[in-house]
């Protein structure tokens, strides 16, 4: 991993980077299969019945949202990318009357405002759902622990709160150029990692198969150490029932890709 500044991308890059960027480098990344899987496992780790009040944040698309709605579940999904909310919403459109029930928001997670009452859905919520690595991005470390306290504060008493982040080590081991073909374009990554601030910045480098031109993006996130992210959950009142390796309960290790911090009230 290449030390030094994790700079060139924006404070703000996740304000659009979750737009064509994101569907053109990562779409493929997760089939349906695999989103089984997590849903399945998700619901394993704290026992989802059908009737509970999920918050999903931020839960773009609906991927995990979707199925746990099908399952009988009272669903909020918030995000702040227009292409996010309106896959969303789509979803929902898709779910009426077939038994889903799915409540979509538009949500600033930076400076996330206090939930109405959503009667059946909530708030308070007996499942809420930070999953898939979207924590971390923004420039102020002060603005991450902020966004575990509204996650915190959403959570009914008895009920849960599941964060999903990627593992700080197993990140760093990472290789700092990488190159990789992705539908219709070809990717070069560069990773760079900041000591000073704990952000590792990637760098892309889009190049079209069409011939069209090549254009680059990036990604700015902080890599929170776990120890670290049980403290910060502690530090909400949230009782740290579990520290694991991924969803499916698997010890936590340095050669996992993702750290699970379970919380209960």
């Amino acid at each position: 991993m290449e030390r030094g500044r994790a700079a060139d991308v924006d404070d703000d890059w996740w304000r659009s980077f979750f737009e064509d960027d994101y569907l053109r480098l990562f779409a493929d990344a997760v089939d349906d299969t695999e989103t089984e899987l997590a849903v399945n496992d998700l619901i394993g780790l704290v026992g989802i019945e059908p009737g509970w009040r999920i918050l999903d944040a931020p839960g773009g698309g609906g991927r995990h949202a979707v199925p746990l709605a099908l399952l009988g579940c009272h669903v909020t999904v918030v995000d702040r990318s227009p292409a996010a909310l309106a896959a969303a919403r789509a979803a929902a459109t898709t779910l009426g009357g077939g038994g889903g029930d799915l409540r979509v928001l538009d949500v600033d997670l930076a400076d996330p405002p206090p939930l109405g009452p959503g009667g059946q859905h909530g708030p308070p919520f007996d499942l809420v759902a930070n999953l898939f690595n979207s924590f971390g991005y923004f420039a102020d470390a002060a603005r991450d622990r902020a966004m575990v306290g509204w996650l915190a504060d959403q959570v009914a008493d008895g009920g849960w709160l599941v964060m999903e982040v990627v593992n700080r080590t197993a990140a760093l081991a990472d290789p700092v150029e990488q190159v990789e073909q992705v539908p219709g374009a070809v990717v070069h990554s560069r990773r760079r990692f900041d000591r000073g601030t704990d952000r590792l910045a990637i760098h892309y480098r889009v190049e079209p198969d069409d011939g069209r031109v090549a254009h680059t993006t990036g990604t700015v996130q902080r890599l929170w150490a776990p120890d670290d992210l049980v403290a910060m959950v502690a530090a909400t009142g949230l009782s740290v029932v579990g520290r694991f390796g991924g969803l499916d309960g698997r010890p936590a290790t340095d050669d996992e890709d993702w750290i699970v911090v379970v919380g209960r009230r």
